[in-house]
């Protein structure tokens, strides 16, 4: 079965750099037909004038294309009206939307008028579009101290002003907080070991919940809160026309319920989910890095864990197993065959038995994001992976270092 590919085009200058024809003919040379354009920035710039009146009343001031910038955007600018007059289908990834919500939270009211003006105000500038993907937005998933996203974080003014407001129980969401954070430091090498041998169920979740209630209205609370924002952009999108489609780029199924994420709610708001099927090591939001990050910091809270029993605690918990896995330097070498031939594909099914709806998928995936990149073999693998599925549907994200080897790879698969 072949794979209907849509290219990310993460950095947009690409096309005046290499040639815009040239790149148009490598896209539909390798039976490509859509593209998701973004983030809309070149050089620190936007790539569109704003129109103030669509900022009416908002506090946050729209940016203005650079004087130095204005060649650049314009060259992008017919970029967009080449590849719609070749029949592509566009679609807009992070055109300035997040600006304001990045300096708050997304239960910010002010942030998400800019957002839906900013939303409108692209789609005047880009009238070619087709429909918009949004990164996102999510609550954080790691427990790494510090880290940009801390599952433990924004319980800020915003958040309890809104649980407040919509009936959540603000004092046991916090409770449920707290106890989670204190059990993940209070883990000893015998209770692992007893809780690795035994075989956990939905019962098991069931009776937790149960005993700590505080828990299920903290999540609770995050998943309501996505659902909101993302129904708000769905009305702002449809509402300047009912064809243009709207999806967002979750975390795959194993981080994406820490995150706020529930598939199925969200798939009957959106068009169509692109989980995150980003799994290289180190620089941002891979499933190795993330691993790696977990072990080690329930190491420093628990210093009777050693390396090996704190990435099984983490690999079953989140019900990812790491064949090959042993240590924390075993994560800077390649995923082993067997991780393509049994965790991969169980990650993709549990992404359609949450969705409910296979047709509602498109596996965002890419080789890096400033970590380990990792190699067309493994680009091969994943895509083999989704092709066995009973999904067709993939977004490959380029970050603007393609090579001609990731092009034969997306021709091998394309339809």
């Amino acid at each position: 079965m072949a794979l209907d590919i849509m290219l990310f085009v993460g950095r947009i200058d690409v096309f005046r750099q290499e040639g815009i024809e040239a790149i148009l003919d490598k896209v539909q040379g390798a039976g490509i037909q859509s593209l998701l354009l973004g983030d809309l920035v070149i050089d620190g710039s936007p790539a569109f004038e704003p129109q103030l009146d669509y900022y009416s009343g908002i506090p946050t001031a729209p940016p203005r294309v650079t004087e130095a910038a204005r060649p650049k955007v314009e060259a992008f600018r017919h970029a967009v009206q080449r590849a719609k007059e070749r029949g592509l289908k566009l679609y807009l990834h992070d055109w300035g939307q997040g600006m304001a919500m990045s300096q708050t939270c997304l239960n910010d009211r002010e942030a998400l008028g800019y957002g839906l003006a900013r939303t409108r105000d692209a789609r005047r500038a880009y009238p070619q579009i087709d429909g918009y993907v949004l990164d996102g937005p999510e609550f954080g998933y790691e427990i790494e101290p510090g880290h940009r996203s801390d599952l433990f974080g924004c319980f800020c003014d915003k958040c309890l002003e809104k649980a407040k407001r919509d009936g959540f129980d603000v004092v046991s969401m916090r409770q449920g907080r707290d106890w989670l954070k204190d059990a993940l430091g209070r883990i000893d090498a015998v209770s692992a070991h007893h809780w690795l041998q035994g075989e956990l169920s939905a019962t098991d979740v069931l009776d937790l919940l149960v005993a700590q209630p505080g828990l299920f209205e903290w999540f609770r609370f995050k998943s309501h809160s996505i659902v909101e924002l993302l129904s708000a952009y769905r009305d702002c999108i449809k509402g300047m026309d009912e064809k243009l489609a709207i999806a967002c780029g979750p975390r795959i199924s194993a981080f994406a319920p820490l995150t706020g994420y529930n598939y199925r709610l969200i798939g009957d708001i959106v068009d169509f989910l692109c989980p995150k099927v980003y799994l290289w090591q180190r620089g941002i939001d891979g499933l190795k890095g993330t691993v790696g990050r977990y072990a080690s910091t329930l190491m420093a809270w628990n210093p009777t864990l050693s390396e090996s029993l704190a990435l099984s605690l983490v690999c079953k918990a989140f019900g990812i197993p790491l064949p090959g896995v042993e240590s924390l330097g075993d994560l800077d070498s390649p995923l082993s065959p067997e991780f393509f031939v049994h965790t991969l594909p169980s990650e993709i099914d549990k992404a359609i038995a949450r969705t409910g709806d296979a047709s509602k998928l498109r596996f965002l995936m890419g080789l890096h994001h400033g970590g380990v990149h990792m190699s067309t073999d493994e680009m091969r693998e994943i895509l083999i992976a989704i092709e066995q599925s009973p999904c067709d549907k993939v977004l490959y994200w380029e970050y603007g270092d393609i090579t001609e080897e990731q092009w034969k790879v997306l021709r091998d698969f394309a339809r």
